[in-house]
Order: C-alpha cells, then structure tokens, then sequence
C-alpha cells in the first residue's frame, strides 16, 4: 500500500502485540479500566490531608516562624489566627454609636461561634488603641477577630463567614469595609482559585469540544477524547487525594495542575489515537489489524512522548521546601492516567465501536485525507529548499523574545497576586497606609534562649538596644521594635531606667499603673516562653530584592549570635526572609534537576528514533522554544507590558514559576516532538530519504498536532484569565509556549534543521542498536 507502514513490519513489536491483546479482550480491559478509574476516584470521598504549602519546610525562616507561634502559645491554648475587618468612615469617629453598630452588625457572623474572640477600638485601652485606631487618620479603624482553631480550622471558618460580613443597609453613607490581613488573604486566595478553576474547565470544555468535532467531523470521535478527559481527572484527583495521606507536602493547588494537564493531554492522546485508527480503516484494514498497528505507532509514541511529559515534572520533585514536589505529583498523576487511558480504555472502546467510530457526522469539518501531499508538506518542503535562510531568522526571533529573561527579578507571590480590585488586597494596601507602624514588609528576629535566661536583665537589655541600632543602620530599614527598643527618643539607658521598677514606689497611682500597663504590653508583644522577638519594618515591597537585601544584611551581624550571654539561637523570619529562602532553595536544586530532566529526555528520545543526532537537537530547540516564554514572562509580568489589559500588578517573578513553566512546556515541547519525529522515523524506516521523510512525515502529523495544540492552547488560556496574576502567568505562558512550539518551532526550525544534518540525523553507533535494527539497516543497503 503507497505511502503507507504495512503491518508486516510491525508485528514483532510490542506494542503491536499489545493491540491485538487488547482487541481480542475488549471487553475485559474496558470493564477493568472502569472499575480502576471507579476505585481511584473513590479516593475523593476522603477528607484530604492537604499542607499549607506556604510557611513549610526546612528553612531559617520557618523555623523562626515556628518557634515564635509556639513561644507564644501556653500548653493550654489551642493555635489561634487572626484578621482584621477594616473600616472607613468618613467625617466621622469611631465612638459615634451609628458607627459602633454598623461595625459590631458587620461583624456579628463571626461573634456567636465560641472559638472566636473580637477586639473592638471603643474597648481598648489607650496603650493598645493604636493598633486599632489609626494614628494617620483616626477615620480609620478596624476589629481584630482571633479565631482560636489551627490553621485549617480557622481558613475553613472563615470560609463559611467571608460572604456574610458585609455592611448593613442602614450604615453611615460614605461608610467601607475590607476583610484582610494574612488568613483573609488566605481564604480570598483558596476561594478565588477553586472558583476560576472550574470557570476555566466550563470555558474550554465546549471549546474543545468544537475543536475536536472540526477536527474529525463525528461526533463519536469527537466524544471519545472527551471521555478520556473526565476519566483523567476524576482518576488522578482521586490519586492526589490519596497521596496526601501518604506524602506531607501535597497541597490543594495539586488538584490545579490535574485539570490543567489531565484535560489537556488527555485530549491530545486520545486525538492521536483515534485518528490513527481511522488512518487505518481507510486504508481498508480490518478493525484487529487497525487496533494493533494504531498501538505500535500511535501507542508507542505516546508512551515515550508521556514518558518525556512524566520526566519533566518529576523534575519538580528535587525542590525540597517549595511548593513545587506537590504540583509535580499532580502534573505525574495526571499524565499517568492520561496515558492509561490512551493506550489501553480507547483502543478498547474503538475495538467495540469499530466503523461506529465515525458515527454522527457534523457538516463541517477540517477532516482531510491522509496523502502525501497538501500543505504541511508544502511548507517543509519550501523550508527544506532554503534551509539556512529560515534556521537563522526563526532563531535569532527566539533568542529576542527570550531575552528579557535576562532581567527577570525573583520574588514570592504575595496578596499583590490578587487582582488589584479584590477586596482583601485593597485592605492590605490601606492598613499600610494608614498604619505605618504595622506595615505588613517586616522582618522577625527570633531568639530562642535558654530555660533560666531572663531577657530583662541590664545587660540583656543593653545588648538589645545595641543591636537594633545596628539594625537601623542598615539601608532599607525603617523601623526597630523590641522591649529594649520601642521609643526611638529614649537613649539607652533610658531604656534600663523603664524597666527597673525599684523606683515605681515613688511613682503617682496614675503614673505606676500607665507603666505597668505598658511594661504588660511589651513583654506579651516580645517576650513569650523562652522566646524574644525582634521586629524590623522594611522599605518597600516584601518582594523586592532590596528588602532580601536587608534580610541578608540582618542574618550577616555576628552581634546577633552573642545576644542573651550568647544563650539563645536566632532566626531571621518574615515574608522577605521566606521570600530569600525559597529562592536559595530553588537555586541549589536547580543543577540537579535541569541534569535529570535533560539527560533523562536524551535517553528517551533516543530509545525512540534510534539516533544520538536527533535528541541533542531536540533538547536544543526545545531549551531556546522555552527560554522565549521565559522572557515574554518577565516582559509582560514583571516589566508591566499589558498590565491595565490583564489587570494586574508587575511584581518580580515567584522563583518556583520558571521552575514549573519550564518542567511542564519543556515536557509538552517534547511531546509534540517526539510525536512528530515518531511521524518521520516511521516515513524514514519506510524510505531512507531524508528529506521525504521530512515532507511526508510533517504532512501526515500536522493536522492532528496542530489540532492537539490548539487544544492545549484553549485549555491553558482559559486558565490564564484567572484574576490571580500567578495562575494567569501559568495559563498564558504555556498557551504561548505550545503555540510557539507548535508553529514556529514545527514549521521552520524542525525541518531547517532536518535537511541541513540530512542523514546524520539518523546516525547512531552500530553498538547502540538493538540486532532487530542493525540487521533491518544492512537489508536496506
């Protein structure tokens, strides 16, 4: 048969056998995949035992995080968290009783539950009003709700409440509220995401759909990727759920990374699969004969192009203290059960379905034939015929796009991810306004002492002093807070003078009592169990390198070590010294990681085409495709290009995100290579011409790998509208990446680059081959 594999070829193979097996079992191996796909999404009805994922690990800063929560917090109290309900009410104070009600109505939701505690300004003393009563502009006020529950226990609260704390109808006018601070933000976050996520899936469901019904024209093949969609996601998150009671590290953002994927691929597989088998049929094959040469081909490269996807994300599983293991878990699982699904549950429905498979046709279609001529050959071979002039032009392009990646800056998503309308965002931004003192950028100087070390002796409290005027020289520090430095007006030993209470007999009823109060204060503010605290405000964004800068400088005094006698261990926390951890964390995995995902794909792609050329040439092209979304990244998100189109705020760049990007369009980039070099290796086995095997191969893949990528491109936009500027990162750069990959890449470079190493490309030592290969090369001599 012209332009066509013939079984005979192929029948040795295993996949090939594979084929067969699953024709004569179909039905067993469909009720098998059923049930297994049941059992796995079974898993979901468990309650998951997701981390936080933010504030974990093994870092300096979360150890201080950590000893701080338990330094205070007695062996009786439970964790507690807390939030702020911030109002505005203009030309009006907060003891006016119109005000008083409109606050304690808003929020009343929260009051009746007996794990919550709410500090009102009217109730507070003087010495602690200035936490709630803004000392900018006291038209600014807010109520601290603590919830005494653990972390998940108050989120979840909070969650059931969040909509319920709204003003009542009859408030002042000109009155507003903001519900914020950091379990807001948390809670805003959870919510945001879980509800665009499923915005997402209900915007590129249909879309698919329409695309697949274009692409094949019924509307049983159409419906088949679909199938093999939902059977993805409902199969991985179920994994997910399961692997959260087994691995510490899972987060809920896990379930993201199923949807995103599990949909996408799900969707390109079965495409290659079902048009594959109707190749067949149309060629006249009988259905067991079509079932096991689409397994043997179409099977096969999807094994090692899932296999390359797989590698890819498990590059994510070196970064230890990031977030990255668990979104690399979702992205394994879901390409796991995409490929299963693929390669085993549609071979066995097209089995049972047979010429049913083209059932229900639509009136449009892009459905074509599968000649060797038409116009994916035309454009390879145009590119074939002035190789040079093309390779050099598409190169230096990707090279300019991925240049700005060269000023990228790193920093930890914070609530300026949130669109710049979100409520809880706006309420941290005002709090920082009008309460300087309390600005959210600071960082926290932890000291563990000793049992027995009392932190209010002169000398403790001198060597305090001492260090944090230290602290205030470094550049970038706005403020110092401690029991040995909260009045920037008091020398010393003005300061040893507070705290020596032998002359407090001395003092008026009134004067002693202020002072004590104020002494209660400070010591419940910095000193807890065993534990002293050291409070450092920061210019700027807790995200800027400049404010990493100051952790670094703060972490360098060796002063900080000789505090308390030299009794005591410090840690240096806080959202910049977070932010500086995890990008040294990312930064000293990185080599590791980029050596396996690299060398790794090598040996896959190798084990595929049977060459050392073409591999080296496929990471190559596929480093320099990445590297372009990398600098179209920074250039829009970090630089600011589109940011009033996109709504958003340039921020610097999560370090985990070039991470995540680059570990998922690195493995989708090689899966539509190695799709479409299986496409030529096979017109390459079949006629040693290079350069036919070029044409034709790109002929005969483009259709589908353009259709699949469009697919892709569709999935991953509609996440990218996401009002969360990391998850519309995420979306459109790898919508970018797939499109540039499967065009430009595809079209020019591929071909270029094909004709001008000829049949080097197929090179590869004699010793590397198996038997079967080197004896099927010297019949071909």
């Amino acid at each position: 048969m012209e332009g066509a594999t013939e079984p005979e070829e192929l029948e040795h193979r295993s996949y090939f056998k594979m084929g067969l097996f699953v024709y004569d079992n179909a039905k067993v191996v469909l009720i098998l995949t059923l049930i297994l796909c049941g059992s796995l999404a079974s898993l979901m009805t468990l309650e998951p035992r997701y981390a936080e994922g933010y504030g974990e690990g093994d870092l300096e800063s979360v150890h201080g995080w950590d000893a701080a929560r338990i330094g205070f917090t007695s062996e009786n109290e439970s964790d507690s968290f807390s939030f702020h309900v911030l109002f505005h009410h203009p030309d009006a104070s907060h003891e006016d009783q119109d005000i008083q009600s409109a606050m304690m109505e808003t929020v009343s939701p929260m009051t009746d539950n007996e794990h919550v505690s709410v500090q009102y300004p009217w109730y507070t003393n003087d010495v602690n009003r200035s936490e709630l009563v803004s000392s900018v502009n006291p038209e600014w006020t807010r109520i601290k709700i603590e919830v005494n529950l653990d972390r998940d226990g108050s989120k979840a609260l909070l969650k059931e409440k969040f909509d319920e704390l709204t003003l009542p109808d009859d408030a002042p006018e000109g009155m507003e509220k903001w519900v914020t601070d950091n379990l807001a933000i948390d809670v805003t976050f959870d919510l945001t995401l879980k509800e665009e996520l499923i915005q997402a899936e209900l915007i590129s469901a249909p879309l698919t759909l329409i695309i697949l019904l274009l692409v094949f024209g019924s509307l049983v093949a159409a419906g088949l990727p679909v199938l093999s969609g939902v059977y993805t996601v409902l199969a991985a998150v179920g994994i997910v759920t399961g692997l959260s009671y087994v691995f510490d590290d899972i987060t809920v953002y896990a379930n993201n990374i199923v949807s995103l994927l599990g949909i996408g691929l799900s969707v390109d597989y079965s495409l290659f699969i079902v048009n594959r088998f109707r190749e067949e049929i149309g060629r006249g094959r009988d259905h067991r004969t079509a079932i096991a040469m689409t397994s043997a081909t179409a099977g096969r490269a999807i094994f090692f192009s899932g296999m390359t996807v797989i590698v890819g994300l498990m590059g994510m599983l070196f970064f230890e203290n990031t977030g990255l293991p668990s979104l690399g878990w979702g992205g394994i699982c879901a390409t796991a059960v995409a490929l299963t699904s693929s390669i085993v549950l549609l071979p066995a429905i097209l089995s049972l379905l047979g010429d049913k498979v083209n059932s229900f046709r639509v009136p449009f279609s892009f459905a074509g034939d599968t000649g060797e001529e038409g116009f994916w050959s035309n454009v390879a071979s145009g590119v074939m015929r002035r190789p040079f002039s093309v390779l050099v032009p598409a190169v230096i392009v990707l090279m300019l796009a991925g240049s700005p990646f060269l000023q990228a800056e790193y920093g930890i998503t914070t609530y300026k991810a949130l669109s710049p309308d979100d409520e809880a965002r706006q309420g941290m931004e005002l709090t920082d306004e009008n309460w300087p003192e309390y600005i959210s950028n600071t960082a926290l100087a932890v000291f563990e002492t000793e049992e027995g070390v009392d932190p209010l002796l002169e000398d403790n409290i001198r060597s305090l002093y001492q260090f944090s005027k230290e602290i205030l020289d470094i550049e970038g520090t706005t403020y110092v807070r401690s029991h040995a430095y909260f009045d920037v007006n008091m020398s010393e030993d003005e300061m040893v003078d507070f705290w020596n209470s032998t002359n407090d007999g001395e003092r008026s009823g009134t004067e002693a009592m202020l002072l004590s109060a104020q002494r209660e204060y400070l010591k419940d503010s910095f000193i807890g169990n065993d534990v002293v605290l050291l409070v450092v405000g920061i210019e700027g964004d807790e995200s800027s390198v400049e404010a990493r800068e100051v952790v670094v400088s703060i972490r360098d005094l060796e002063s900080k070590n000789s505090q308390f006698g030299s009794l005591s261990t410090v840690n240096v926390a806080g959202v910049a010294a977070y932010n500086q951890d995890v990008i040294e964390a990312v930064a000293e995995n990185l080599p590791l990681s980029l050596a396996f995902i690299l060398i790794t794909s090598y040996i896959l792609i190798f084990l595929q085409v049977r060459s050392v050329v073409l591999p080296l040439k496929a990471l190559i092209m596929n480093v320099l495709s990445v590297s372009a979304s990398f600098g179209v990244l920074v250039w829009i998100f970090q630089m600011g290009n589109g940011a009033e189109l996109l709504n958003f705020t340039p921020q610097p760049i999560d370090p985990t995100t070039p991470v995540m990007i680059f570990a998922i369009l690195f493995g989708l980039s090689m899966d539509y290579e190695v799709l479409m070099l299986s496409r030529i290796h096979e017109e390459w086995e079949r006629t040693g011409d290079n350069t036919k095997s070029v044409a034709v191969g790109l002929q005969k893949s483009g259709r589908i790998i353009t259709s699949a990528a469009l697919v892709m491109v569709t999935v991953f936009s509609a996440f990218g509208l996401s009002s969360v500027s990391l998850m519309k990162q995420f979306g459109f750069m790898l919508a970018l990446g797939v499109a540039v990959d499967a065009t430009l890449v595809r079209a020019l470079v591929v071909p270029s680059t094909m004709r001008l190493m000829g049949d080097l490309n197929w090179y590869a030592p004699s010793w590397l081959l198996p038997k079967s290969v080197n004896s099927e090369t010297t019949d071909q001599e």
